[in-house]
């Protein structure tokens, strides 16, 4: 049986709780008193859709694209977090989180297909252990070779 009201007056939020006894009786009030902003606004997301894209097609070896796939994933975890507290606008948080998703993919196939580019390069040791080695480049259908000392 306890009254509670609410008194907002500019900035400060004021709640005052009357008591009262089991019989009825008066017991004594409680206040407090907290400021409240008036801004409600979300924060806007500091993600760069054009930024992340324009990283993996920039990748041009598979160390650089682990690297971006690295730096995408961070970038998505963040979002994650950011999901879950209430500072930030959900829409554009989920957006966010979609297109980096469908980028770390992207991604991630392009590390692949870099990798599959370079091993190419196939490196042959004598049997002896001379250490002797010749690299065998496969490029448009001709095979070059080339003593490595």
């Amino acid at each position: 049986m306890n009254d509670v009201s609410i008194i907002r007056t500019g900035n400060t939020e004021r709640r005052v709780t009357k008591l009262h006894h089991i019989d009825g009786s008066y017991a004594g009030t409680i206040s407090v008193t907290r400021p409240v902003s008036k801004n409600n606004k979300k924060r806007r997301s500091d993600y760069s859709f054009k930024q992340i894209s324009a990283q993996v097609l920039n990748a041009k070896t598979s160390d650089k694209a682990s690297q971006v796939r690295t730096s995408i994933g961070m970038k998505l975890n963040l979002l994650y977090k950011r999901r879950k507290s209430d500072e930030y606008d959900e829409e554009e948080i989920i957006r966010a989180i979609l297109h980096a998703e469908q980028i770390l993919r992207a991604c991630k196939k392009k590390e692949k297909h870099l990798n599959r580019r370079n091993s190419r390069y196939l490196t042959l040791t004598s049997c002896s252990g001379d250490h002797i080695r010749y690299i065998i480049v496969k490029a448009y259908k001709l095979y070059f070779i080339f003593y490595m000392g």
